[in-house]
């Protein structure tokens, strides 16, 4: 695998988690007392749809060097390349993406329709990998492709949204208008979605497993195997930051101390996830066995 296709992944993966997370905050996580938030998570989310823009043209560019026939002109490659079943796949995705990106654009301003607009783009947006991966071949694809976008999903719902709750603490203590902070206010509305996100990841996750892997031996034999235990390993510490999170720091997050306490270690608990996209980019990229 080469650093290219690495980072492609790893952005658009990233990008995808991100813009997943803002539509969260902004339904369940933000609350309706406070509309000052919104403008601020609508910009973490247009930065995030344009990054998401960038990786889907550099998908298309790691397509073309894989699908590249030396013999013949490059438009011809590219005509011919986005007139498979990946190249409309590609092609809605980025039109989609485009729509994402304007709907937050305009969302910075306060527009419930543009919210809308910006909810029902990232949910579609949520099966590109699904149908451009390993989930969308092979007999099972019709119980793996809804799997891989409940994954893909539940990852955005939990990273994506505890990176943008981090995001709007930082900008509202750094301007000053709150020395508290907001994480009062945002992590015990965030819990809940944390915790039926990971019930999510685990159930698709199991059927992603069960599907691509041949029986437990696999998962030490192969090299998809290899990685997918190092992945899950890596959740697994993530859990553990989470639960730390929500056992010992939520009933402290009224105190400076707590509040405090919590930044470190959710932030701790995002960068770990960040590992794990990385991993992820690298896993998708690996035939199964």
């Amino acid at each position: 695998m080469t650093v290219f296709s690495l980072v492609t992944n790893v952005l658009l993966f990233t990008s995808l988690a991100l813009v997943i997370g803002v539509v969260a905050a902004r339904w369940w996580v933000i609350p309706p007392r406070r509309p000052d938030l919104r403008p601020g998570a609508a910009r973490i989310g247009s930065a995030g749809a344009g990054v998401l823009l960038l990786a889907l043209a550099m998908v298309l560019t790691r397509q073309m060097l894989e699908f590249r026939d030396p013999f013949v002109p490059w438009s011809d490659d590219l005509s011919l390349l986005l007139g498979t079943s990946w190249g409309t796949t590609w092609k809605g995705a980025v039109g989609v993406g485009a729509v994402l990106f304007g709907a937050l654009i305009r969302a910075k301003g306060g527009s419930l329709i543009a919210w809308v607009v910006a909810s029902a783009a990232a949910l579609v947006l949520s099966a590109f990998p699904a149908l451009t991966g390993h989930a969308s071949g092979g007999d099972l694809s019709g119980l793996t492709v809804p799997a891989d976008i409940a994954h893909v999903l539940a990852v955005g719902c939990w990273v994506g949204t505890l990176a943008v709750v981090l995001l709007l603490e930082r900008g509202r203590r750094r301007s000053g208008a709150s020395a508290a902070g907001v994480l009062p206010e945002l992590i015990p509305r965030f819990s809940p979605l944390a915790m039926a996100s990971v019930a999510v990841l685990v159930l698709s996750g199991t059927v992603g497993m069960w599907a691509h892997l041949d029986g437990p031996s696999a998962v030490i034999e192969t090299s998809y195997g290899r990685w997918l235990l190092l992945k899950l390993t890596l959740v697994a510490g993530v859990l553990v930051l989470g639960a730390i999170n929500f056992r010992r720091l939520l009933p402290r997050l009224g105190e400076e101390a707590g509040a405090d306490a919590m930044r470190r270690s959710a932030t701790r608990e995002v960068a770990l996830a960040f590992v794990v996209l990385a991993v992820t980019a690298i896993l998708v990229r690996t035939p199964p066995g």
